[in-house]
């Protein structure tokens, strides 16, 4: 299992502050008088893309600051699950699988 890439719901879970509806992730702390657009990051495990999602985020790089610390959430879970911490972020959408 410990190099398993694993899914969005696997690392949401585990974070009651974290919503995610299936296509766009959320973090519930949020301030509701900031207007948030939904933009485009990618989730990679070990360096592979794991999974595309929209967050909703002020501006870009504000969606991936915030991507990059999920990402450190995400990995202090990863070991709950038997995975090494190696999720990362990027901006915009993974790049298509080629397997």
């Amino acid at each position: 299992m410990g190099d398993s890439i694993p899914t969005v719901d696997d690392v949401v879970a585990a974070d009651p502050d974290i919503s995610f509806d299936g296509e766009q992730l959320s973090i519930l702390s949020q301030d509701s008088t900031v207007q948030v657009l939904p933009w485009p990051v990618c989730f990679l495990y070990a360096g592979r893309p794991a999974f595309s999602i929209m967050l909703n985020a002020p501006s870009p790089e504000l969606a991936l600051l915030t991507a990059r610390q999920m990402a450190d959430r995400f990995n202090q879970q990863a070991a709950n699950f038997g995975h090494q911490p190696l999720m990362t972020a990027q901006g915009g959408f993974c790049p298509p699988s080629s397997g």
